[in-house]
C-alpha cells in the first residue's frame, strides 16, 4: 500500500535467478509475470490479483536465454512477448476462463534490441 507503506501480499513468482517482468491486467484484476524457471526454461504465470499463493496458469515458452519483454494490449487481450537479443515475438490470447493460448509468432534473423506499444490512435489514417 503506497499510502501506509504497509506490504499487502508477495509471492515467489519464478525460481530462477535470471530477470523477471511483472504485467498487471486491470480489467481482469490479473497478474502476469514473466522469468525462468531453475532449469532455465522461458515460463509465464498468470496470478489473481486478490490470491498470490499460487498461479492460476503457467505456460513454460522455451529454453531461449534471451530476457522477455512483454506487452499487454488490454484492448483485444492479446500477450506480446519479446525476448532482448531475441528474433521472434510470440502472442498470446488470454482466454475468459482464466487461461491463455498461443495465437501466433512473428520471427525474423534480426535480433530485437527492445519492443514497446503505440497508441491504436496513432495508427489510424483518416
Amino acid at each position: 500500500d503506497t499510502r501506509t507503506g504497509a506490504e499487502l501480499a508477495k509471492t515467489m513468482a519464478h525460481d530462477g535467478s535470471k530477470a523477471q517482468r511483472c504485467l498487471w491486467h486491470k480489467r481482469r484484476n490479473v497478474i502476469i509475470t514473466s522469468g525462468f524457471t531453475n532449469r532455465q526454461h522461458r515460463q509465464i504465470k498468470l496470478w489473481d490479483a486478490t490470491n498470490l499463493a499460487t498461479p492460476t496458469h503457467i505456460e513454460e515458452i522455451d529454453q531461449q536465454s534471451a530476457v522477455m519483454m512483454p506487452i499487454l494490449d488490454e484492448d483485444t487481450n492479446l500477450l506480446y512477448l519479446a525476448g532482448k537479443g531475441d528474433g521472434s515475438i510470440m502472442y498470446y490470447e488470454l482466454k475468459e476462463t482464466g487461461g491463455m493460448v498461443r495465437a501466433s509468432a512473428y520471427s525474423t534473423s534480426i535480433p530485437q534490441k527492445g519492443v514497446c506499444m503505440m497508441p491504436k490512435l496513432s495508427l489510424i489514417h483518416i
